[in-house]
């Protein structure tokens, strides 16, 4: 029934788609942000509860360009697919099930379709739903409170205690984030630096500079202006020899406030968020982020931290570790290692990363048995997390990414501390009737990387100072449509 289901679903779709804070110092040490910090490895103090699921067929509906993260890929067995395949292999022979991977095609819009008429029809067709963070799903009403669950070990390593406290309000977790994919991962932020270019202009280490507490923003810039280098003093690298200091990417540019040590709400002792964007803290940050983005070493292109990297035109590239796997695999013979962003300054107690968005997981409050899709969740990310996450981590992180003992030891270092904020988890759903100056919609907590490509004319303070109203308007109406539309999974 379900298979026929999806296959009405792809039909459905293609249908669809042609149818329509307190006032510090950014870097004193009382302005740290918490950060996530995992276990060493992949030992846990845990046994995974059991169910028995009787052969059912089990379905997690995805968006189709996903399945590599999931399915066997015959052509491409490599170290990480070889931990997908003994995942599944677990998953189904522990749970006596079969897991079913609904990949049709799927966009925030067709998903709000498809799980619109989920709830009218009550097929019971989806165990579990994989989605992206920002498609706004959560408010509707389509799934359960997970945290209600007496099944679901959300305290577990398996799942990411970072994003999944960020986006709890009220004790309410309609979503959760987890090693179930390698999002997580692949999204989390890094700079990666070419060896041989900086070992031609520097003496000391750059690794030491990261040991010392000394790899800051202005430790970076000096090594980014020494390095740059254009001939025609025209602001453009084409010619033979030119090169730039630094190159990034949207990611890279959205993760420099959180990484520096930036935060945009606050939750109380209640779990409610509240906004805390126009600081001193985050504007002095911002200020820097606007200076960097105009300097004449620097070159941001939205899209590609990659190319420019890899044919040996930048010292450094700030992205994330899925623009690394790329600049791998472009066998220019680039020799470079990785570190993480930099401090905003000494004062900045500890580096800090982010993690730029990732899918998450939810049950629908359709689901045949709600605590069978809960068992199949745990499941699933904890065999993920024993098979799938090291064959990510350590093999293509540490082993083919990295390329050398120091820049593993910073991979460490990098996953040890990533800070997730509420307004970035719940951006889309904060940011309705948030526009720039041409009308184009503008998620409030990315606006201020918006004001400094020059795509919001205002300042900082102005902007934030004239959407005041309307994000603390949103943020009521997200908490009572987030909270009271649970489903509850008792």
């Amino acid at each position: 029934m379900k298979k026929v289901f999806a296959l009405f679903l792809s039909v459905l779709f293609i249908c669809l788609a042609f149818a329509g804070c307190g006032e510090k110092d950014p870097g004193s040490t009382d302005d740290q942000p918490p950060v996530t910090q995992p276990p060493a490895d992949n030992e846990m103090d845990y046994e995974l509860a059991v169910k028995d699921l009787e052969e059912r067929e089990m379905t997690i509906l995805m968006p189709e360009g996903r399945i590599k993260q999931f399915a066997e890929d015959t052509e491409n067995p490599d170290a990480l697919n070889e931990g997908i395949v003994k995942r599944n292999q677990q998953v189904e022979q522990t749970m006596n099930c079969v897991l079913y991977y609904n990949n049709v095609p799927l966009n925030a819009e067709l998903m709000s379709n498809i799980m619109t008429s989920e709830m009218l029809n009550q097929t019971g067709d989806f165990d579990i739903v994989f989605y992206e963070y920002w498609w706004n799903q959560e408010i509707h009403g389509y799934f359960y409170n997970l945290l209600e669950s007496d099944v679901i070990a959300i305290e577990q390593p398996f799942y990411n205690k970072g994003w999944n406290d960020a986006a709890t309000v009220k004790g309410t977790l309609n979503s959760l984030a987890g090693y179930g994919s390698i999002e997580l991962m692949q999204r989390t932020s890094v700079t990666a630096f070419n060896k041989n270019m900086y070992n031609s202009l520097f003496t000391d280490s750059l690794y030491s500079y990261v040991d010392s507490g000394d790899w800051t923003l202005e430790t970076m810039e000096e090594m980014a202006k020494a390095a740059h280098i254009d001939s025609g003093n025209d602001g453009v690298i084409e010619a033979a020899g030119e090169r730039y200091g630094m190159v990034y990417d949207l990611w890279g540019g959205r993760a420099m406030l959180f990484t520096m040590g930036g935060t945009c709400t606050v939750k109380d002792d209640e779990g409610i968020p509240t906004v805390s964007f126009a600081t001193e803290s985050n504007l002095n940050i911002l200020e820097q982020m606007q200076r960097l983005y105009n300097e004449n070493y620097v070159n941001f292109n939205r899209d590609d931290a990659a190319t420019a990297f890899s044919q040996n035109q930048a010292l450094f590239s700030m992205t994330v570790f899925g623009t690394v796997e790329t600049i791998r695999k472009t066998a220019s013979g680039v020799n470079y290692g990785l570190v993480p962003f930099p401090k905003f300054n000494t004062a900045q107690q500890n580096y800090i990363s982010t993690n730029t968005g990732t899918s998450t997981w939810s049950i629908p409050i359709t689901a045949e048995s709600k605590d069978d899709s809960a068992y199949l969740l745990n499941a699933f990310h904890y065999y993920s997390y024993q098979y799938v996450k090291p064959a990510y981590f350590d093999t293509v992180l540490k082993s083919q990414i990295a390329g050398d003992p120091d820049s593993a030891r910073m991979i460490d270092l990098v996953m040890d501390t990533i800070y997730v904020d509420f307004a970035f988890v719940q951006d889309a759903n904060l940011s309705n009737g948030v526009v720039n100056d041409i009308g184009q919609s503008v998620t409030l907590c990315n606006g201020s990387f918006e004001i400094i490509r020059g795509k919001i004319s205002k300042d900082f303070t102005s902007f934030y100072s004239g959407v005041k109203d309307v994000y603390e308007a949103n943020l009521a109406e997200f908490i009572e449509r987030y909270v009271n539309g649970s489903g509850s999974a008792a």
